[in-house]
């Protein structure tokens, strides 16, 4: 599965392609994120570090993404940055 903000996107396709599952969503969604990672094994989170809220939107990305992954009891593995 790979959460994407669009799945018409290119990367979204070549993902696609590739064999992995859309599931489009919002990283500040937890209702989305629980249903995209629930069943996962794992979670590789990336926040978006250029959006219109800057370091503190990207900070609650973060933070969302761990709890969810937490409460989902699935491994995390970030990227570096705010988390």
């Amino acid at each position: 599965m790979a959460y994407v903000r669009s799945a018409e996107s290119p990367a979204a396709k070549e993902l696609s392609a590739r064999g992995a599952r859309p599931a489009t969503g919002d990283l500040a969604d937890p209702d989305a994120l629980q249903r995209a990672g629930t069943g996962a094994d794992a979670v590789f989170g990336l926040s978006v570090p250029f959006g219109e809220g800057g370091k503190e939107e990207e900070v609650a990305q973060g933070r969302l993404l761990v709890d969810t992954s937490a409460r989902l009891d699935v491994h995390l593995r970030s990227s570096a940055g705010a988390l």
